[in-house]
């Protein structure tokens, strides 16, 4: 469950940390999208991706953020059978059970490392906090994360095959997170590193989103490929010392932007 920041007034009171968030893009689900060209992951069996999103239509396939290179493809979409998925280049991917169809804002987290010894603790996913189970093809021990490679395609709110792009998003996204070459399941990071519980009055705990400066915190921290976009999304920019600015099309945080 997410806490709405904007009016966190249930069982009496707001919540400090109110305003931790204050920018999000709203993705038409036909031509808005963010891009650019990546370099190879610093690990390149590791990688974190975090962004809190609002779907606005169901019952239909849509991309979170799309990862592309010639050796191939990472996807992180929601399927047209409102399952989560997490698609490496149509082999390992890995799909939850579980259905989602809330339409109120929602955390997702996902944590790639193939080096784990475990097969089915390479791909690790979590949803407002909680892990999803995800069943599928298991990625080979030490196998580099398909679509982080040098010259890659990276893309939010779509997904891009070299050719043509699918998979619009139709929301909003917000805190657009990538961390290069790390991993929950190494113990680089935590789940609570990325989001956090919060208690409101009598009616129990949500999960409430870090603020931008945590996250850049996380991303200066770790550096390379790492970036956070959340303050104009809209237009691209990195919020992180590391300049790995996205350029939009169709959109700008003028039109596309919301507080």
């Amino acid at each position: 469950m997410f806490l709405d920041h904007n009016n966190a007034q249930a069982g009496g009171g707001g919540w400090a940390g109110a305003g931790n968030i204050t920018r999000s893009a709203w993705f038409d689900g036909s031509a808005d999208r963010l891009s650019r060209t990546g370099s190879a992951l610093a690990n390149a069996d590791r990688v974190i991706v975090a962004a809190w999103v609002r779907r606005s239509k169901f019952s239909v396939q849509m991309a979170i953020s799309g990862h592309r290179t010639g050796g191939g493809a990472s996807i992180i979409q929601f399927l047209a059978a409102d399952t989560f998925q997490v698609y490496l280049n149509g082999t390992y991917n890995k799909t939850s059970a579980a259905k989602f169809r809330d339409s109120e804002w929602m955390h997702v987290l996902v944590s790639i490392d193939s080096s784990q010894a475990t097969a089915g603790d390479r791909t690790k996913a979590w949803i407002n906090g909680e892990e999803v189970t995800l069943t599928g093809t298991d990625l080979p021990l030490n196998q580099d994360i398909y679509g982080f490679g040098a010259s890659s395609d990276q893309r939010i709110g779509a997904y891009y095959n070299g050719a043509s792009h699918f998979y619009y998003w139709n929301g909003s996204i917000t805190q657009h997170v990538v961390l290069d070459g790390v991993s929950i399941q190494n113990g680089d990071y935590a789940v609570s590193d990325f989001l956090e519980a919060v208690t409101v009055g009598t009616n129990g705990t949500v999960y409430a989103p870090l603020a931008d400066s945590a996250m850049v915190a996380l991303a200066d921290a770790v550096g390379g490929e790492s970036h956070v976009l959340s303050s104009d999304i809209g237009d691209g920019p990195d919020d992180s010392a590391n300049a790995n600015a996205y350029t939009p099309t169709s959109m700008s945080d003028a039109a596309n932007g919301s507080t």
